[in-house]
């Protein structure tokens, strides 16, 4: 029976061609969309499952709620915690304080920065480490001894042996020679414990007393029972302090939803599980409208195969029959669109993976489960309702060439066409919100000049930045020099989007009055390079910038007009804060600009001299020659800093690069609308051919009473335009209502216009009209003898 349907299937095929090809060709579409969006999801969904026994290890985090009533957590928490979860409880399989340290690399005259994890003896298997050369074992057994990854062993060693030579890791004051005992496999990009080396944790030397814990527990352990005991052992000054085990695979999208009011850390950004959502829809509509145009041709083609169902079951055929035989067409269909699929997913994968910055892979085998799921959910999506529809045909008027409709067929056809046209309006009026809303993100004055201004990393703190640190009057007086370099000066943090330290400040003349603050630290001619007034008082002096140190007894601040309405002062000049438990004294006021990003809005920030606390070297320079100004730069820092290589970014990339999220957002509502205009033109055209078709007698007469070629193409076409314009008055308040909720990621946002909306509208009109009534005068351009002539 099976051969049969097959048979029969293939014969239709061959017989109507364009229909054929127009199903084929929007199963293949959908399913290359819902297999890449498929492969992004599955990527972020999968951070650090790879790890050994993931389902059972955690990171313990501390809540504690400060005397303001605020949420804090903590992730870095004391040794003495993982020494005692170690010791003292046998549900604990393993303890990991994970210490990610970034420090240089030297061997054989090559120099490089790389992320060093100082571990103890429970690492190696906890990390499960893939050996590929040398023995891991050996970091318990010989001091000074080190593991690299792949790449780290081929950048410092090229081509190479490295098991048994030495690398030089500095850090700070610290310097030690180590001695590579094992290669291990590079990781996987997708995880948030990230490394390049592991070497055996020993504190005296890296003086490091709190750092992130994870845990592996025994698969009988109570998870909350040990949170309550770890509160009742590592009492704290809160009352409402509490510790909570979050699971290691839930920790990059559930951390916002796992621990309430967790707002982040300065690591890796975290994602949100709800922002895959909209990924997940889109690849859930893109898959929806291919299979909606399966469903109307092979039900608008019902009369063309009422006889064949009637004669089946005249000769005993059962409705499960009918049935099965669509169905089995719908798979047929699916099985050959779902290699073509494969193919389009291969040549579009690295674009795709570039779009969505994440290093995708498509292997078959690995995604088989997911990938059959796929084609089944599509199989009987496509097909069961025109299975259902035409089995239910009566047996005589199928024979006699009569449809038997089924109630609301017709309003259910158009409804299927109002859906995919819905959906392509929203997706094109989203697109034109989101570049609307980056635009303003791009052109938005944050309160400081941003152009031409190089920032140089001066990455510290070690030797040589300490060595720095006495040069860098003589550094800068060498780069101003150069006659289009105009300012130069320093920083610990960035402008734009950064992450300075947040503290809680508070009027000495009225301590109940706290708030909080960022505390941005620069010297001196920070304000001047990126053209931020002083509106009253004065900034720094060289001499205090240059002396002052973070163990001052008491700091000199310059705070911003936000800060200023905070506090209720009309003249804030020397006014005394009290920044956690250091009196600051206010020297002057500057103009409000965004040290986070436009998703928050202004707050209070202070300005604190970073003395010789240098982690970034701005240089603003003229627009004309910056090629040759970049080369004297270069030049400079070699010769004063020989040992470290130079590495730059402008500041306005650095700022544009952190709305790659929301730039990628808006390629892939660009592209997604045009996937499903294209696969709504495909249905559009099965269906407006088959409605010509139907009409050919009916065309062919009104010719004969003299009907002109535009009225008949206005005639065809008139009933898609209807289902476009009332799909655009759903698509519409649709659209708006995402898009306005979208835009509260957003301190600042655009005024959501119409404009887009009715863009989207005139857009499917001239689609739909071009789509139909391209067919339609192709139609109605036909003789009618030629259409007549056997009546």
């Amino acid at each position: 029976m099976f051969y049969n349907f097959l048979t029969v299937a293939i014969r239709n095929a061959m017989r109507h061609k364009f229909y054929a090809i127009i199903s084929l060709s929007s199963l293949a579409i959908g399913l290359t969309c819902a297999v890449l969006i498929m492969l992004s999801i599955r990527y972020e969904m999968s951070y650090d499952a790879f790890r050994p026994q993931a389902d059972r290890v955690y990171r313990i985090m501390k809540r504690d709620i400060d005397a303001r009533g605020q949420v804090e957590w903590r992730g870095a928490l004391p040794s003495e915690i993982a020494v005692h979860l170690r010791d003292e409880y046998p549900e604990v399989e393993a303890v990991v304080q994970f210490r990610r340290i970034t420090s240089w690399f030297r061997a054989e005259d090559r120099l490089f920065q790389q992320r060093l994890c100082p571990v103890d003896g429970d690492a190696v298997d906890f990390f499960g480490l893939d050996i590929i050369r040398g023995d891991a074992t050996a970091l318990k057994r010989r001091d000074a001894s080190i593991v690299l990854t792949q790449g780290v062993a081929d950048k410092l060693y090229g081509h190479k042996d490295p098991i048994g030579r030495t690398v030089e890791v500095q850090r700070e004051t610290y310097q030690q020679v180590f001695t590579v005992v094992a290669v291990m496999k590079d990781r996987p990009t997708n995880t948030r414990l990230e490394f390049d080396s592991v070497t055996f944790f020993a504190s005296d030397n890296w003086a490091i007393r709190a750092a992130p814990i994870y845990v592996r527990l025994r698969s009988d352990a109570d998870v909350e029972a040990l949170e309550h005991a770890l509160v009742a052992r590592f009492p704290s000054e809160s009352q409402e302090a509490t510790y909570h085990l979050q699971a290691l695979p839930r920790v990059h999208l559930y951390s916002r939803i796992d621990l309430a009011g967790f707002t982040g850390d300065s690591g890796m950004p975290y994602r949100d599980v709800r922002d895959l959502y909209p990924l997940s829809v889109l690849g859930v509509g893109i898959l929806l409208i291919a299979c909606i145009n399966f469903m109307n041709l092979a039900t608008a083609r019902s009369a063309i195969r009422a006889r064949e169902i009637g004669l089946r079951k005249v000769v005993g055929a059962r409705r499960q029959h009918i049935m099965g035989q669509f169905l089995c067409e719908s798979v047929l269909f699916t099985g050959v669109a779902l290699p073509v699929s494969f193919g389009l997913t291969v040549l579009l994968l690295p674009q795709f993976s570039g779009l969505m910055g994440q290093p995708l892979v498509f292997n078959i085998f690995d995604h088989v489960w997911w990938i059959v799921c796929i084609a089944l959910v599509t199989s009987l999506i496509s097909g069961s309702y025109p299975a259902f529809y035409l089995s239910a045909q009566q047996p005589v008027d199928a024979l006699k060439g009569l449809r038997n409709r089924l109630p609301g067929d017709l309003w259910l056809r158009k409804g299927l066409v109002v859906v995919q046209f819905a959906v392509s309006a929203i997706l094109i009026a989203s697109t034109l919100v989101v570049y609307q809303q980056m635009d303003l993100v791009r052109g938005k004055y944050l309160g400081f000049d941003r152009d031409e201004i190089v920032v140089v990393k001066i990455f510290g703190p070690d030797a040589e930045q300490i060595r720095l640190n006495g040069q860098y009057n003589a550094v800068k007086q060498q780069f101003l020099q150069h006659p289009d370099i105009i300012v130069a000066g320093t920083s610990l943090d960035l402008p734009g989007h950064s992450w300075p330290s947040r503290r809680f400040a508070s009027d000495v003349e009225m301590p109940d009055r706290e708030v909080e603050v960022r505390v941005f630290r620069a010297n001196e001619d920070f304000l001047m390079c990126y053209n931020i007034p002083i509106l009253s008082g004065r900034n720094f002096s060289q001499s205090y910038a240059e002396q002052v140190t973070e163990n001052a007894s008491a700091i000199q601040v310059v705070i911003n007009e936000t800060a200023v309405k905070r506090f209720g002062w009309t003249d804030p000049v020397g006014h005394t804060l009290m920044i956690g438990e250091k009196p600051a004294q206010v020297i002057g006021v500057m103009g409000d600009f965004h040290v986070r990003s436009l998703r928050e809005p202004l707050g209070p920030v202070v300005l604190s001299a970073a003395g010789a606390d240098l982690k970034y070297l701005h240089l603003k320079i003229k627009p004309d020659r910056i090629r040759e100004t970049m080369a004297f730069v270069e030049e400079t820092w070699t010769h004063f800093i020989p040992t470290r290589p130079f590495e730059y970014f402008f500041i306005d990339d650095y700022i544009d690069s952190k709305y790659r999220r929301e730039q990628r957002q808006g390629h892939i509502f660009t592209r997604s609308a045009i996937v499903a205009i294209v696969l709504a033109c495909l249905g559009l055209a099965g269906l407006a051919a088959f409605a010509a078709e139907q009409r050919t007698r009916e065309i062919g007469i009104r010719k004969v009473l003299g009907a002109s070629a535009s009225h008949l193409v206005v005639l065809i076409s008139q009933d898609f335009a209807r289902l476009a314009v009332f799909a655009s008055t759903i698509a519409c308040p649709v659209g708006y209502f995402l898009m306005r909720d979208w835009l509260q990621n957003f301190a600042y946002q655009i005024d959501l216009a119409v404009w887009p909306f009715l863009f989207s509208i005139a857009v499917l009109l001239l689609i739909t009209v071009l789509t139909a009534g391209c067919l339609a005068w192709k139609t109605a351009r036909t003789n009618p003898v030629d259409i007549l002539r056997c009546e």
